[in-house]
């Protein structure tokens, strides 16, 4: 219980504490930025953006509009689980549209490099965004995941997944980079008691309601649930 004018509650509840007939957790997934080398140092400069920051979206449009004859795109998929699973294509979609308006998208070289081996995880979908892709001219290179990013030298550095031996490390030039960070559940859900051994709010997948504790719900991008980070999944799971 809380009088949500008093100062514990209106700073944040820094020290507070909540007590609750019910709760439901909908914390989200947390950022990592950090998990790709120089990523941080240079996020927002040197062509490297990413629309996953709510302030850098703006700067995203500014390495579009950027791009002249010659230039060399880049856009960036993790591994999962991320937000969005179509979100990292659909900006590699949008600038290669804005090129074609502007009759540059011929000379531009656009790749998409998703860690996974296939370009959407639901083959229906993926068979004709392969479709999508082509039609714009974009080369997808599997199995390509981001490590390193050096904002100066304006270049990033991938490691090639899926084969037998050790991961091998690709390196190339870039005029924009769209980075989609790895994410993951936050420490405070991991250490929360609620989690699984993975780090996800312990719920039943088809109630929301938790393993143990049945006045504890949760819903969305944090409760372990087999669906993908998705906004239309919490469409189902809130009623």
């Amino acid at each position: 219980q809380c009088d949500w004018s008093s100062d514990v509650c209106s700073s944040g509840l820094s020290g507070g504490v909540l007590t609750y007939d019910y709760l439901v957790m909908c914390p989200g997934l947390e950022l990592q930025w950090d998990a790709v080398e120089g990523l941080r140092e240079t996020l927002g400069h040197n062509g490297v953006c990413s629309n996953y920051a709510a302030d850098q979206a703006e700067y995203t449009w500014q390495c579009v509009r950027g791009l002249k004859k010659g230039s060399r795109a880049l856009f960036t998929q993790p591994p999962m689980p991320f937000k969005c699973a179509g979100a990292p294509q659909k900006v590699a979609y949008l600038t290669a549209d804005h090129l074609r308006r502007n009759g540059l998208l011929e000379s531009c070289h656009l790749h998409f490099l998703p860690h996974a081996p296939s370009i959407f995880g639901v083959p229906y979908f993926a068979k004709e965004l392969v479709k999508v892709a082509e039609g714009y001219g974009i080369e997808v290179h599997y199995q390509h995941n981001l490590v390193s990013v050096d904002g100066a030298a304006r270049q990033a550095t991938f490691e090639v997944v899926g084969g037998e031996g050790p991961a091998e490390k690709v390196t190339t030039d870039f005029d924009m980079i769209h980075v989609t960070p790895p994410q993951g559940p936050s420490q405070v859900m991991r250490s929360s008691g609620l989690a699984n051994e993975a780090g996800w709010i312990d719920v039943h997948q088809n109630t929301m309601q938790h393993t143990k504790y049945p006045n504890v719900f949760a819903l969305g991008d944090a409760a372990a649930t087999p669906n993908s980070k998705t906004a239309a999944a919490i469409r189902k799971q809130a009623p």
